[in-house]
C-alpha cells in the first residue's frame, strides 16, 4: 500500500509516522476539501481535549490534545477531506500502523469517529520534526549516519509487515 512517513526527533531517537494516503491515487480534484467540522481549543472530542493545532497538510490536520481522564497528552489526527474512499483509507492507515511496534514508529493507539468522520488517536512526539532539527543543527557524518540506520531499521520493520511506501521525507 503506497504510504509516507513523517520523522521526528524523540529523546534522541528518530520517530516517523506512516501515512497510507498515496497522494499521486488521491488528489484534491474532484473531493470535497475542507473539514466538514469545526475544531478549536479546549474542544472535547470523545474522551481528549484538544489543545493546539501541531500539524496540518493537504489531507489531514493534526491537533495535540489531552486524554479527559489519564491526562497524557495525544496527538489527533482529523481528515480535511470527505471522500469516503479516502476516510476508509485512513482507517487501513490506523489499523496497519498500530500493527507496526518499533521504537522509531509513532504509535496509534486508536480510532475514533468524530461528527461522521475518523480520526486517528497517535502518540504525541515532543520534540522538531527532522527536517526542523536539520536546520538548526549541522550533524557530524557519524550523526547523519546514526539518523540513516534508525530510518532503515525503522523502514526495514514497516518492509517485513509488507509496508510499501514512496516517499521518505523529513517533515
Amino acid at each position: 500500500m503506497p504510504s509516507f512517513m513523517s520523522f521526528w526527533t524523540k529523546n534522541g531517537r528518530l520517530s516517523y509516522n506512516l501515512s497510507s494516503i498515496d497522494p499521486e491515487r488521491h488528489t484534491l480534484d474532484g473531493v470535497d476539501s475542507g473539514l466538514s467540522m469545526e475544531l478549536a481549543s479546549g474542544q472535547l472530542v470523545d474522551r481528549y481535549v484538544l489543545d493546539s493545532k501541531i500539524g496540518e497538510g493537504g489531507m489531514a490536520v493534526v491537533y495535540k490534545a489531552r486524554h479527559k481522564t489519564l491526562q497524557l497528552p495525544f496527538a489527533l489526527k482529523f481528515l480535511k477531506v470527505t471522500d469516503k474512499s479516502i476516510r476508509q483509507r485512513l482507517i487501513q492507515e490506523g489499523q496497519l500502523q498500530a500493527s507496526l511496534r518499533h521504537a522509531n514508529v509513532v504509535r496509534v493507539t486508536d480510532v475514533l469517529v468524530h461528527q461522521g468522520s475518523p480520526c486517528l488517536v497517535m502518540e504525541y512526539i515532543n520534540g522538531p520534526s527532522l527536517d526542523e532539527w536539520l536546520a538548526q543543527n549541522n550533524p557530524s557524518n557519524g550523526q547523519a549516519e546514526a539518523i540513516f540506520m534508525q530510518i532503515l531499521d525503522a523502514v526495514q520493520e514497516a518492509h517485513e509487515l509488507g509496508f510499501i511506501h514512496r516517499d521518505l521525507k523529513p517533515a
